[in-house]
């Protein structure tokens, strides 16, 4: 299982919202995780089934109590199976 060739984050409000290109080799039903955290604290936010793969999109909430921080975000990819997984992948810091 590999990465998309093309991931960007953005925020909307107080969503993280991810974006993928749909390239590749994987099953339509395999699974985004997204970690959002503010290092150093206990502050975080994660889901492991964010979006399925195919959509092309996942969001997450902005950690909760994470006003004023930044907070850094990963992304992976994981078989519907959890037979195979990707990398985790850093896409960067937002502020919050």
């Amino acid at each position: 299982m590999t990465l998309p060739q093309t991931i960007n984050m953005e925020r909307n409000g107080n969503e993280i919202v991810i974006i993928w290109s749909k390239e590749g080799h994987y099953q339509g039903i395999d699974l985004a995780m997204v970690l959002a955290y503010v290092p150093g604290t206990d502050i975080l936010e994660y889901d492991m089934a964010a979006a399925k793969r195919h959509t092309g999109k996942a969001s997450i909430p902005m950690p909760f109590e994470s006003e004023g921080h930044e907070v850094h975000v990963y992304i992976a990819f994981v078989a519907y199976d959890h037979s195979a997984q990707t990398n985790s992948y850093y896409l960067g810091a937002i502020t919050a």
